[in-house]
């Protein structure tokens, strides 16, 4: 007798087990149990798409960062209000959150740590330096902050589910 191919995971157990070896699917359970045990796996397995769809708004919020720096650049820079180091920092977070922008769907993890650590340095340089720079603008800095945190856990956690289901 060959291997079971388990209709939760779609993986291969060995034809003696009484339930999957992956996700535990109730080979020999009851109809009302295979069910709720489908269920859950496909609620579980929702993680995937909640991954993609954060890495989609991360993409578009990075996107939305840089285009607020080169504002703030080109406004401190045009008034003078800003000093040409000023305006040199600025170019270069701009710069990293389009690369991270433009490559977030290639390596999601390594693309959403990079801009939540560049823009984590020039918050904490923010509230060093100059606490009402840190406070101007802090609802927008949240929502950055917040939706990169949050995608780089729902990303994290995407990736155990599928290590752990042998998904690609």
């Amino acid at each position: 007798m060959g291997d079971k191919i388990c209709p939760a995971c779609k993986n291969e157990s060995n034809s003696i087990t009484n339930t999957c070896e992956k996700c535990k699917f109730p080979f020999e359970g009851s109809e009302k149990d295979k069910s709720i045990h489908i269920g859950r796996f496909i609620s579980d397995k929702g993680i995937i798409a909640d991954s993609e769809d954060y890495i989609n708004k991360s993409q578009k919020f990075v996107g939305f960062a840089a285009a607020i720096y080169l504002l703030r650049a080109i406004i401190g820079f045009s008034t003078l209000l800003s000093s040409p180091i000023d305006f040199f920092i600025n170019i270069f977070v701009i710069t990293i959150l389009i690369i991270s922008a433009v490559f977030i769907k290639k390596l999601p993890f390594v693309f959403l740590l990079i801009p939540t650590l560049t823009l984590t340095t020039i918050y904490v340089i923010e509230y060093l330096v100059d606490f009402d720079i840190f406070i101007n603008g802090i609802i927008f800095k949240l929502l950055i902050f917040g939706c990169l945190i949050y995608s780089i856990y729902i990303n994290l956690e995407s990736n155990k589910f599928k290590k752990k289901f042998n998904i690609k």
